[in-house]
């Protein structure tokens, strides 16, 4: 019987927990808190830093479960196994704590050392792909048995008969985005478009990161009130963005959904997981990978029957939701968590910052 570590060093933790905020989250938003207690690990859901158009915190959650298969792909490094306790049963709710534990970590010894390790720090999100280039089957077939642990989660890919209505599907989400009054609020929140506002708050969205073409970023800085946004949609910039994201998608090396039985918390968490086991095995393989989440939230939104939105975008991601299903007969019954681009393509120049370690981190 493998004897559990007592009292794991304090330097060992930061470098555990050092890997796991590394993992990335909806908009950088990074919901995570992080508590030591001798050789186990908490990981909470910090509820001020949750997204209001994130049903049931599904994002959040997905975020934390990839902060936790960071942080036990690190673990591994100090010849450390990590067994991993979901704590959460339901969706948490706004005003009953702060901090939500999630799970936790129980360190023993007896681990080898896992290869993703090395691809924790390398990943990012790589939007910029040559259409030119497909991903070939045996790559996708790594990438799909990378995430077999989490048996809840599977990777479905999207065929060529079906990708161009699925890429009109992603177009639509990102229209609604720029629509709905609350989510442009919700986005330009999280938008930094300058160094110094990212260097100042270590989180969020900074705009060198999107890759955008030439002078979008600044249209994008010019739209940063609802009135100029509003007319800029009646000119047409929300369908020219839905467009553009299609047209991203349909030239994209290949296409992949990741599914979880159902919309339960543990399942978000699970998802998570296997999402950030898909990415950096990704990473691995030189391939871009780009996460789309405008579809998930909105079937999300549908499944609810679309609370806040207007009755027209309620029709609409009803419609979304019918026809996506209607493409994918076998995902029915399942949660869509998350779809993804992956392809070949540069390097992007700058990444996302993260929070320091003692923000986030504390030992009981």
């Amino acid at each position: 019987m493998v004897a559990p570590r007592q009292d794991l060093r304090d330097d060992v933790m930061r470098r555990i927990v050092q890997a796991a905020v590394m993992a990335p989250s909806a908009e950088n938003t990074q919901p995570w808190q992080f508590a030591v207690d001798r050789d186990t690990l908490i990981i909470f859901l910090d509820m001020t830093r949750t997204l209001e158009s994130d049903l049931g915190h599904m994002l959040s959650l997905t975020a934390i479960g990839a902060s936790i298969e960071n942080a036990a792909i690190a673990a591994t490094v100090e010849r450390l196994h990590s067994n991993v306790q979901i704590l959460v049963e339901s969706a948490p709710t706004q005003g009953a704590t702060l901090h939500v534990p999630i799970a936790e970590i129980r360190f023993v010894e007896g681990a080898t050392r896992d290869p993703l390790v090395d691809q924790i720090e390398s990943r990012s999100t790589g939007r910029r792909m040559d259409h030119r280039r497909q991903v070939d089957a045996d790559k996708l077939d790594q990438l799909t048995k990378s995430c077999d642990a989490f048996t809840d989660a599977s990777v479905h890919w999207v065929g060529s008969r079906q990708l161009r209505e699925f890429s009109h599907l992603i177009g639509i989400g990102n229209r609604i985005r720029l629509e709905y009054q609350p989510f442009h609020q919700e986005l330009y929140h999280n938008l930094r478009f300058t160094t110094a506002e990212a260097d100042r708050t270590r989180d969020g969205l900074d705009v060198a990161t999107l890759q955008l073409p030439p002078g979008l970023s600044k249209i994008l800085a010019a739209l940063r009130t609802w009135p100029r946004m509003k007319w800029a949609n009646l000119l047409g910039f929300s369908r020219f963005v839905a467009r553009q994201a299609a047209q991203e998608v349909y030239r994209s090396g290949a296409v992949g959904i990741l599914s979880v039985g159902g919309p339960e918390s543990q399942q978000f968490v699970q998802g998570g997981r296997a999402l950030e086991r898909v990415w950096l095995t990704a990473t691995c393989l030189g391939l871009c990978f780009h996460p789309t989440a405008s579809l998930p939230v909105f079937m999300a939104y549908a499944n609810a029957g679309a609370p806040h939105l207007s009755s027209s975008d309620r029709s609409c991601v009803a419609d979304m939701s019918e026809r996506f299903y209607g493409l994918f007969p076998e995902l029915s019954g399942r949660t869509v968590q998350m779809a993804f681009r992956v392809g070949y393509g540069p390097t992007p120049h700058v990444r996302s910052l993260r929070r320091s370690i003692d923000e986030v981190l504390q030992f009981k």
